[in-house]
């Protein structure tokens, strides 16, 4: 028996998609949504569904570190 439902929302990588509810085509329905989003990437194997933001956190802090190593060296070097 069909119904109407409200899912627990899950990407599904296979259909590039995901589902929040669903409704028979008889009904009628009025809704307020409020929709929080997340950007993660995938097919990268070490960063593969981790969020973005935390990722590019990480980033940020290597390449820092290195240019703060390479502006410490141009510096004992005199350049």
């Amino acid at each position: 028996m069909q119904r109407n439902r409200i899912k627990v929302p899950v990407w599904d990588r296979a259909k590039n998609e995901m589902e929040l509810f669903r409704l028979l085509p008889s009904t009628t329905a009025e809704a307020n949504l409020s929709v929080t989003t997340h950007i993660v990437l995938r097919d990268v194997e070490f960063v593969d569904g981790k969020p973005v933001i935390a990722l590019f956190n990480e980033f940020v802090r290597i390449v820092e570190g290195i240019v703060m190593a390479v502006e410490a060296e141009a510096h004992r070097l005199g350049l």
